[in-house]
């Protein structure tokens, strides 16, 4: 794999939904942009994002930046224009109880980490031994991305940025990163491990869900993200809750303005996915096809 700029692993740390689970359940429309109507808010679009890809890769089609133009404000998983957001994320990176990953691993694996995290991102593991292991694994992702990185996230805030239009956030960067703190240590450092002892086949994998993305097949994406045997804490925790924790915030947020949602692509599909959730709380939300 080419060596990464190092000027990344911030951004990959602070966007860590790429992998997040699914519910069985299925969307029968390819789409990756909702509208959302009804119930005394303003018509608002719910937009499925991949938080980080290759350039190469990378594209706002022209239903998606309509939608964009028709909206009056940007709502993202967190609030991407925060000037402070890198030095607040260094407040909670670091794992409870003054644990190290050197503690949690054996010297050749800690070994191995060392080795792919300098391939991803230019940095030894010395750098990130206290922190969070799905921290380093969201490190590990620009691994399997070939040249330069693009992001959703990003971009769609620069683009509100040009329209003069207020950017908020779902989430705050404490309660994401907070998250990794009810998933036991030891079985986040086992998922980081398999990232690097399986790599063929997490690339692989990783090509498939950029693939199939930009295909807009969610029923595809759906079966992509479930291939790896998750604890049903980690589905609860790290997709379902926050879905329903962020059904009230549109709700709110979609009252006295148009509002365009980017979320990642997971969030959307299954029993307990957004469009679902929208749609059983009154909503009528439809493809964007």
């Amino acid at each position: 794999m080419k060596r990464k700029n190092c000027g990344y692993f911030l951004l990959a740390l602070v966007i860590l939904v790429l992998f997040s689970r699914d519910t069985p359940a299925r969307q029968t429309e390819k789409s990756l942009l909702w509208k959302i109507e009804g119930k005394a808010i303003k018509t608002s679009y719910l937009f499925g994002t991949f938080h980080m890809l290759p350039k190469s890769d990378f594209e706002i089609k022209e239903k998606v930046r309509d939608a964009f133009n028709l909206c009056e404000q940007l709502v993202l998983e967190l609030k991407m224009d925060n000037p402070l957001m890198q030095l607040e994320l260094l407040n909670y990176v670091a794992m409870k109880d003054s644990m190290t990953i050197d503690q949690l691993v054996d010297s050749a694996d800690y070994l191995r980490l060392d080795q792919a995290l300098r391939e991803s991102v230019g940095i030894g593991i010395a750098m990130f031994n206290s922190y969070k292991p799905m921290l380093i694994g969201a490190l590990l992702i620009m691994k399997y991305i070939e040249g330069e990185p693009a992001s959703f996230d990003l971009t769609l805030t620069e683009m509100a940025k040009e329209r003069g239009i207020p950017i908020a956030g779902l989430e705050t960067v404490k309660y994401q990163v907070s998250i990794f703190d009810e998933i036991p240590y030891e079985d986040q450092i086992k998922d980081v491990m398999k990232m690097i002892n399986e790599e063929e086949r997490m690339t692989e994998m990783f090509s498939e869900m950029v693939s199939t993305y930009r295909n807009e097949d969610l029923n595809a994406l759906f079966d992509l993200t479930r291939q790896d045997a998750v604890s049903e804490k980690e589905i609860e925790l790290m997709l379902l809750k926050r879905n329903r924790d962020w059904i009230p915030k549109i709700e709110i947020l979609s009252k006295d303005k148009p509002t365009f949602y980017g979320v990642g692509a997971a969030h959307l599909g299954g029993e307990e996915g957004l469009i679902f959730l929208l749609r059983k709380a009154g909503y009528k939300v439809s493809p964007v096809l």
